[in-house]
């Protein structure tokens, strides 16, 4: 017994409390389904002994106090974010000079919003950088994913009274999605951040993202004001911890700003506002070769690639649209133009939407060239007859 004390001692310190559970797991079966119980202390009390363990353990690893004092084990005592574990996070090749200032920024203490035409990557840059954190130790998940809605408000984002599930008759505060993530010391992503009116729903934590503690109009049974405080403490009842490690990363399509929610300057102060920039046609044509090979980029894509010198659209919407045309015909030989204009109507067209005359002009001129066997309608932007 004293051995399996020190082994589970040495694994909670050295080897992580998740890992030591496999160990344990696998112990616990082997004891159980292998025989190995005939050979140990005559079966019957060690038996109890490995129930106790896991279930101790699972109530250790489960138990929100708990997640606190692995954090304070794990987290290393100054923030370091290094280019190399970012840039190898990131599954697209994202420019050095971008990793580097991301990289700087989160070292700085700030919060991020990224900010690009559509499709360029912008989440899987966020998530990626989650993930990384993760692998850190500077987040204790990898990341809490979320997409902001006009519906919103401080409920959702700070929380509120709730019923109390217990059936007690009694309200109850509830934590919303960001005080869910500092209690939870996971870093946040909130997509589409400005799809949202931010400067309202995000409430006190105005004062959070500018290192400020601040107290929340709710209170506990006892009359007690919930507050949001820095520091590595664990959390009580009332007080609420952000962790010197925490950040929040939003996302927002330029594109859209001028038909959704405006972030104030007030807002923006507390973020840095990093822009993820499109690839130029001959870098896009790389990233389609590499990440669809099968698509034949002959049937009119390769030109298509000129259009984003007059529409900023992210490799995410070429992507898309050689995942279809393999999807309709898999053989690259056998892919025809009639695949790449459906292609076209159905995942670019859109994208040109309220675009000048002129610039619209420009794209037809494009797409007339990439598929001469149609005649495609600058002013209506449409397909309007297949040539003979």
């Amino acid at each position: 017994m004293i051995v399996i004390v020190i082994v589970i001692v040495i694994g909670i310190e050295v080897l992580k409390i998740r890992l030591t559970i496999r160990f344990i797991w696998i112990a616990y079966c082997g004891y159980i389904f292998l025989g190995w119980k005939d050979y140990v202390y005559g079966g019957s009390n060690l038996y109890v002994t490995f129930k106790q363990l896991l279930e101790a353990l699972n109530m250790y690893i489960t138990r929100d106090k708990s997640l606190y004092n692995i954090m304070r084990k794990t987290a290393p005592a100054e923030f370091s974010f290094p280019v190399e574990v970012l840039k190898n996070s990131i599954p697209f090749n994202l420019a050095d000079n971008i990793v580097a200032q991301i990289c700087a920024t989160l070292n700085s203490g700030k919060h991020i919003i990224f900010v690009g035409a559509p499709g360029t990557g912008k989440t899987t840059v966020a998530q990626s950088l989650c993930r990384a954190a993760y692998s850190l130790s500077l987040s204790l998940g990898k990341g809490i994913f979320t997409t902001a809605t006009a519906d919103w408000t401080s409920f959702d984002t700070v929380g509120g009274y709730m019923p109390d599930v217990e059936g007690s008759g009694r309200l109850i505060f509830s934590p919303g999605i960001i005080t869910r993530a500092i209690l939870d010391r996971q870093w946040l992503v909130l997509d589409e951040i400005n799809r949202t009116d931010i400067d309202k729903v995000i409430g006190p934590f105005f004062s959070i993202l500018s290192h400020q503690e601040v107290i929340l109009p709710f209170k506990n049974s006892s009359g007690v004001n919930y507050a949001i405080r820095l520091g590595t403490a664990e959390p009580t009842e009332t007080d609420f911890y952000v962790h010197p490690h925490w950040r929040l990363i939003g996302t927002m399509n330029d594109y859209d700003k001028l038909s959704l929610y405006k972030l104030s300057y007030a807002l923006m102060r507390r973020f840095a506002i990093i822009r993820i920039p499109t690839p130029g046609p001959s870098e896009l044509s790389g990233i389609l070769q590499s990440e669809v090979p099968e698509c034949n980029l002959g049937q009119g894509m390769s030109r298509l690639l000129e259009i984003i010198t007059y529409r900023d659209i992210g490799p995410g919407v070429f992507l898309d649209m050689a995942r279809y045309i393999v999807s309709r015909c898999p053989k690259p030989e056998a892919q025809t133009e009639d695949y790449t204009r459906e292609a076209v109507e159905f995942y670019l067209l859109p994208q040109f939407q309220g675009l000048p005359r002129a610039v619209n002009k420009k794209i037809a001129e494009i797409i007339c060239s990439a598929l001469p066997e149609f005649y495609f309608d600058g002013d209506s932007m449409e397909f309007t007859y297949k040539c003979n």
